[in-house]
């Protein structure tokens, strides 16, 4: 990848609740807003525990948290808390979270996005929010994770051919 990312990483013997980044800063700012119900994460697994926190505001005005973890493997409802898998594979991943079908789900209904944490450790390039799911070809090239998996198969093809990625065998 030649843009960006931020790496959230931690210490073995930490937990990895305890290594995160967050947005907005909730001390500065009341909250992102986002009324678009789809979340999207370009996060590239490597090979821990990771997870992702979204605050949500609903109708009635109650902050619910939607959590998102590869620690887990059922879904369970805890009080404001809904808690589901999180399957990624290795190298960079394009995570879809549809809030306002998993809010529906428990009989509540989505409003915005307050806050987006994402806990260690993982690669994080993007988060942004839609109001669909859509295929990858149908994004702006900026927010496309395609063109990353490619780069990453063409590395993985040269390394074990020995060959340059630019050549095309036949």
């Amino acid at each position: 990848i030649k843009e960006p990312v931020v790496e959230v990483a931690s210490a073995a013997s930490i937990k990895n609740k305890s290594v995160s980044v967050q947005f907005p800063d909730e001390e500065k700012y009341t909250g992102i807003g986002a009324r678009l119900p789809i979340a999207n994460f370009q996060l590239k697994y490597i090979g821990k525990d990771t997870g992702i926190e979204i605050k949500c505001t609903t109708e009635n005005k109650k902050p619910y948290y939607v959590i998102a973890t590869n620690s887990t493997t059922i879904c369970k409802l805890k009080g404001t808390q809904l808690c589901i898998p999180l399957t990624l594979v290795d190298g960079w991943n394009k995570v879809e979270i549809d809030l306002e079908y998993l809010l529906g789900s428990i009989g509540q209904r989505f409003v915005s996005v307050e806050s987006v944490t994402v806990y260690s450790s993982c690669r994080l390039r993007k988060i942004f929010f839609s109001d669909t799911k859509y295929n990858d070809w149908e994004l702006p090239y900026k927010l496309r994770v395609l063109p990353i998996l490619e780069t990453q198969f063409k590395k993985l093809s040269s390394e074990s051919t020995g060959e340059s990625p630019t050549k095309i065998r036949s």
